[in-house]
């Protein structure tokens, strides 16, 4: 069954994806980064411009199965891999528990944290293991 852990009230949410993306690739698994064309955007320019670059593929192209990190916008059947997902978006996304672990992401903004809410009750209403971790608590301790 798919691990889930919420990250909330992330002051910079592109900024804290690339950094666990490179946390990701350092314990040597792979993942694919789910969500609309400004934020991906958005992350590929973070990852060009972390000191550490992190090779990366952006649908819609064709995906390459050898890529260990994938942002993508629509998914198919034909997911490269099925370690960790991140979800950007505000939606569910249906194909989550083809995963063995979901990272859900969330901004301190109110429209993405209700968002966040009803997924967190969608998970939890059909049995899944939730972990919540409040980037700002561990930010000021």
């Amino acid at each position: 069954m798919t691990k889930i852990d919420f990250f909330s009230n992330a002051p910079n949410r592109i900024d804290y994806v690339a950094r666990l993306l490179a946390k990701v690739q350092a314990a040597q698994q792979t993942a694919v980064v789910y969500g609309d064309a400004p934020v991906l955007s958005a992350l590929s320019d973070a990852l060009w411009h972390q000191s550490s670059f992190l090779a990366h593929d952006i649908q819609p192209k064709q995906l390459s199965h050898c890529a260990s990190l994938v942002l993508m916008m629509n998914v198919s059947d034909d997911l490269p891999h099925h370690d960790v997902l991140i979800n950007l978006s505000d939606e569910t996304p249906h194909f989550f528990a083809r995963f063995n672990r979901l990272i859900e992401v969330v901004p301190n903004e109110d429209t993405p944290k209700q968002a966040a809410r009803e997924r967190w009750g969608f998970y939890k209403s059909r049995g899944y293991l939730l972990t919540h971790h409040d980037i700002a608590a561990k930010r000021s301790s």
